[in-house]
């Protein structure tokens, strides 16, 4: 467990350098999403979630970004029996990765945006009788959408995401590992100095 961490303690060290030397363009964003999955919460029926993001980004090339954030979401799941217990699911972690953009012909204020990387992340579950949760472990994401600037500096960014992780790991009483594979839609208010 303490080698994952190291080695994304040492990709975050080595991506620094390179971030300091580039231009001068940093931007805060935050997002809040709502979440379908896309399957069931290890045995469990899941329902819609929401969540939200914050994300520090940084401009290295005109059309290249880099970001890093944390995130929490939530879902809720029932038992697939007759005495329905209902559990909590928080997946909270660190995201980051690349971001392309690409304006568009007839409009410098609006873009294309392409977005995705590595997530690393933990899911805690917890209902009337348990609490419990999982090691932290590495994900995906991707996810596409459009960027509109307004007065100067501001910025609206609506995306559509798919996000992946998966674990071995049994949380509470679920008989089999949990996945949470979904589709987030959020839009994402943000400023660049």
């Amino acid at each position: 467990m303490h080698t994952i961490k190291l080695k994304y303690l040492a990709f975050l060290l080595f991506l620094a350098p390179v971030i300091c030397v580039s231009q001068d363009k940093w931007s805060l964003e935050f997002r809040p999403t709502i979440d379908f999955p896309l399957q069931d919460i290890g045995d469990m029926n899941s329902t819609t979630g929401f969540g939200f993001e914050v994300s520090g980004v940084y401009k290295l090339l005109p059309n290249l970004k880099v970001y890093a954030g944390w995130g929490w979401h939530q879902f809720k799941g029932e038992e697939k029996s007759i005495n329905s217990n209902e559990t909590t699911f928080e997946e909270l972690g660190y995201a980051t990765g690349l971001i392309f953009t690409r304006p568009l012909k007839f409009s410098q204020s609006i873009s294309f945006v392409i977005r995705g990387g590595p997530v690393y992340e933990m899911i805690k579950a917890s209902n009337l009788s348990t609490n419990s949760r999982s090691n932290y472990h590495f994900g995906w994401q991707i996810s596409g959408g459009i960027s509109y600037i307004f007065g100067g500096n501001w910025f609206l960014q609506p995306e559509l995401r798919y996000r992946s992780l998966n674990t071995n790991e049994k949380l509470n009483s679920l008989s089999k590992g949990i996945g949470l594979d979904y589709i987030s839609f959020g839009i994402g208010l943000g400023v660049e100095w």
